[in-house]
């Protein structure tokens, strides 16, 4: 198809929705896991693998940047997960590259929510769809008990928030 045609598409069929939902969902970034996910369906028979980065925070000038104007509540959330130098993500990037995993992420709680997230998700390998068989029972009940901790972290700054409003 035409580069034109896709831009038509992604106006109309994604961009109308990103367009309705900006005020409510401050970034969106399934685009680029469904065109992953796509892409290495659509190129396997090629032989050309496609590796998604899920990256954590990463100790970079753009993570510092990110902090000066990250909510208080995504900058407490985040911290749970830890931060990785760069040169720790880049290296996990490029073996599960080697190893042709669809998808490539640092910690264990981004490996616990890169299995939870990866739903209609392409398969990498018979190891892969092992484990998120057999362990995604217990993962979904951790990413449950996440949520339940990250929800009162939201309250908190809520409150926070609320009370400093009717303080001044």
């Amino acid at each position: 198809m035409p580069l034109e045609t896709y831009r038509r598409l992604m106006d109309v069929n994604y961009f109308g929705v990103v367009n309705v939902l900006h005020a409510v969902v401050p970034a969106m970034k399934y685009a680029l896991v469904g065109l992953g996910q796509t892409l290495a369906q659509e190129l396997k028979p090629y032989g050309v693998g496609v590796t998604l980065c899920y990256p954590p925070d990463t100790d970079t000038a753009g993570f510092e940047e990110e902090n000066r104007t990250k909510p208080e509540e995504t900058r407490l959330i985040c911290a749970t997960a830890g931060l990785f130098s760069p040169d720790e993500v880049a290296a996990q990037l490029l073996r599960d590259m080697m190893r042709g995993n669809i998808t490539s992420t640092v910690g264990s709680e981004g490996m616990l929510m890169t299995t939870v997230g990866l739903g209609m998700g392409p398969v990498s390998s018979a190891g892969q769809l092992a484990r998120e068989v057999l362990l995604m029972p217990l993962f979904r009940l951790v990413v449950a008990f996440f949520h339940y901790s990250w929800d009162g972290i939201v309250r908190d700054c809520m409150n926070k928030r609320d009370e400093s409003k009717k303080s001044e």
